[in-house]
């Protein structure tokens, strides 16, 4: 998806999510990209964050601990200027360890988030899973795309080179 905004200066509410999937919550079984609250710049964040279970309790958003999050201090998006984001994941709910998800802003992978300590299992419920965009988000959104498999390196470079893809 491109986004146009300044989320410094634009955003009203604490937390800003543009786009979160999900059949529970963003902390339960959620993939998501979002801009938090931090001073005097905002932060863009992207989380995987696997569904809770009598066993595995919902995680800390932490920078401290290991959480499954990318994190990107202060992006500098500002009124006028595209950016191309893009969530890639591919590999969960396998119930293997060998889920992942990386961010890309601009063609660029910002970071990649991995099964570590548990597997990165989102167990939604397809007929109650959906599909959130411009949560609390004041700003342009243009070309907002599914695909039905991750995306190589090339094809996300393809889609930030030629807007229209």
């Amino acid at each position: 998806m491109w986004v146009n905004f300044d989320p410094d200066t634009q955003l009203k509410l604490k937390f800003c999510d543009p786009v979160q999937i999900t059949s529970k919550s963003a902390g339960n079984g959620g993939l998501w990209f979002d801009f938090n609250d931090a001073k005097p710049h905002r932060n863009m964040r992207m989380g995987i964050f696997p569904a809770v279970t009598e066993t595995r309790p919902m995680i800390k958003e932490s920078r401290e601990a290991w959480s499954p999050m990318v994190w990107v201090d202060s992006p500098g998006f500002r009124v006028g200027e595209w950016h191309h984001i893009v969530m890639n994941w591919h590999n969960l709910d396998t119930g293997r360890n060998d889920g992942r998800g990386a961010l890309y802003i601009d063609g660029k992978r910002i970071g990649e988030i991995k099964d570590k300590d548990f597997p990165l299992t989102m167990d939604w419920d397809l007929e109650k899973a959906n599909i959130y965009l411009a949560i609390a988000y004041i700003g342009l959104i243009d070309e907002f795309a599914l695909f039905n498999r991750p995306l190589t390196e090339a094809e996300i470079a393809a889609l930030r080179a030629n807007p229209g893809l």
